[in-house]
Parts: structure tokens; sequence; C-alpha cells
């Protein structure tokens, strides 16, 4: 049996494991983001993932971190893929001093800004720790919240969804059952849904036909709505009008008067609130 023999000589750019500090990699997508090795993590023997890079992004100074299993160098690329790219560009030492005195400031607002957040939340968690044992019985059984929504929605594409960007405690509740008359008591505590309280709801003034018609054909029925009296119960857009209580309703009924009575085939019909 012949043996033949192969004898490679490897790039000595070919490999990942040991870019020097200072390389600029190159993310291909995502706005295409440059980033500079600024240290050298140490190598995964177990898993396979090769020297992990410390780096610094040039867009805004953030420290990150990449493997080189997930790197390729920029000299093979064929594609438009997402990928993080190896360049021939490799930075001075001085200039690489200077992006980790960066990065290190910007760590260091950040840091100062989430012990300064944290130590707010734990503010406010104590504050409504007191407001609870203060306000909230013991053995109360459910809170009752009101939620601030904000529509996300997009009806071009019949998209709907919301974010909740808001939730208030406005009350609570003994009973294990939901009451409603519990919910519209606690709604009325806040300006956001005293439209919901004790006695109020959704209230459309229609007018109805007040006798049978018949006529070319058609038949319409007492009692069903009439759409020929559309300018009482919509406004100038065509929404239609509705009233917090029924007492509003009532006297917008009564300003309105009686509706016109229309003749079909030579028979007045009466149309009622």
């Amino acid at each position: 049996m012949k043996r033949f023999y192969v004898h490679f000589t490897e790039d000595p750019k070919s490999d990942k494991n040991n870019l020097p500090v200072g390389t600029i990699l190159h993310l291909n997508g995502y706005n295409n983001p440059d980033y500079v090795i600024v240290g050298n993590m140490g190598t995964d023997t177990q898993y396979g993932y090769g020297t992990r890079y410390q780096t610094v992004s040039l867009e805004d100074f953030h420290y990150g971190q990449q493997d080189a299993l997930t790197l390729a160098w920029l000299r093979d690329k064929k594609d438009g893929r997402i990928q993080t790219y190896i360049t021939e560009r490799v930075l001075t030492a001085e200039e690489v001093r200077d992006l980790e005195a960066k990065a290190d400031a910007k760590k260091a607002a950040k840091d100062a800004y989430q012990e300064k957040a944290q130590a707010e939340r734990l503010r406010l968690l104590e504050i409504g720790k007191r407001l609870f044992t203060q306000y909230i019985p013991a053995d109360a059984q459910a809170l009752i919240v009101a939620e601030r929504h904000k529509d996300e929605s997009d009806m071009m594409t019949d998209y709907f969804a919301h974010t909740t960007v808001e939730t208030i405690i406005i009350g609570y509740s003994m009973h294990k059952k939901d009451l409603f008359s519990e919910m519209r008591k606690a709604a009325a505590r806040i300006p956001e849904t005293e439209h919901l309280g004790p006695g109020k709801g959704h209230f459309e003034p229609r007018v109805i036909i007040g006798a049978d018609i018949q006529s070319n054909g058609s038949a319409y029925w007492k009692g069903s709505g009439s759409h020929w009296h559309r300018e009482l119960t919509q406004t100038e857009n065509g929404n239609t009008i509705f009233f917090h209580t029924r007492e509003e309703a009532e006297k917008y009924i009564q300003d309105k008067g009686i509706p016109e009575t229309i003749s079909f085939d030579g028979v007045p019909i009466p149309f009622l609130w």
C-alpha cells in the first residue's frame, strides 16, 4: 500500500485563538459596529469555544466579550450574513489604553447609576411596606388596581397590543369573589377611573321604530333601531354619542325631543327614544 503525504503551510493569521490586543472586529449587520480586543480572558478547552476576548465597542465604549469559535476572517467573507469578522486592522497600545479609559469611565457611571437606582428601589419598597401596613388590612383577600395602558396597535398590519405603563392600587376587598360594587366604589377615588364609579357606565341614546313598516318590498319591525335618525345618535365624525350616567343620557333625549315622524307609502310612522 502506497502512502501519500501532503504538507500544509499554516497561515500565521489563521489562528483565531491568538489574536493580538488591539485587533478590530467588525460585525456585519445591526448597523455594522466595530469592536476592539482589549484583553485575553483565557482559552476554553472543555467545550471548544476557544479563547474568550474582552472587547470595547468603538460606537458607545461599552465592554463586551467574543469567543474565538464565533469569529471568522474578513478576508474569507463570501456573503452578507450576520457575522463578526476579524479584520487586519490593529490599534496601537496607546490607542487601546485610551479606549479602556473611556470604557472604564462608562462602566463606572453605569455602576453608580445602578447603585443609586437600587437604593431608590429599596427606599420606595420600605415606603410601600409602611403604606400597606397602614392602609391595607392584614386579612384583605385582594387588591383592586387600576392600570394605565399604552396602545401599541397598528391598524395597517392588523396588529393589536398594549403595554401597561402604570399600576395604581385604588382599594382592597375583604371577599374572595369579584364584587363590581366594590370595584365601582374604588374606581371613584381617582380622576382617571371616576367615570366607572357607582351609578356610572356606558349609556347610548338610540332611536327605535314605533310601528312595523312594510314599504317597497322592505320590512322593518317595531323596536328596531332607526338608521333614518343617525344625526341624533352620532357625532359629525360618525362616532356613537354616549354618556357616563343615565341621567345625562335622559337629559340629552329630553333636550332633543320626540324624533321626527317619517311617512312610508303615505302612512306616518312614529319613532321613539
